[in-house]
């Protein structure tokens, strides 16, 4: 299991439509080794714990956790977005998005039986 664990406080709260929160954090200063791997975590589901002192290995919950926000079809088509924006694409995202969604159909078709 990947944990990292950084000081700092929370900056900022606001509440959102459907029942979560958004939550701003402001750290210390960090070394570029723990930037880069705070950086993995970008975008990724996870736990979020907060703790006024250190937290101690016996604190962490063990058990995985899962992105029970979106259905996985929601999911998908968000991370698809994700690639649509990265690779700067000038095209309408819909039509990226049907293209890929028909790829994938045709592959699970492909190992069909006849």
């Amino acid at each position: 299991m990947n944990i990292i664990q950084l000081s700092g406080i929370i900056s900022s709260m606001s509440y959102c439509s459907d029942g979560g929160m958004r939550v701003g954090l402001h750290t210390n200063e960090m070394t570029n080794d723990e930037k880069n791997e705070l950086q993995k975590y970008f975008q990724q589901f996870g736990y979020i714990l907060f703790k006024p002192t250190e937290f101690q290995n016996s604190d962490i919950p063990k058990e995985s956790i899962e992105d029970k926000t979106k259905s996985p079809s929601k999911r998908l088509r968000a991370v698809l977005y994700i690639w649509y924006q990265q690779s700067g694409s000038k095209n309408d995202f819909e039509i990226l998005y049907r293209q890929k969604i028909e790829d994938m159909i045709n592959i699970v078709k492909s190992k069909l039986d006849k």
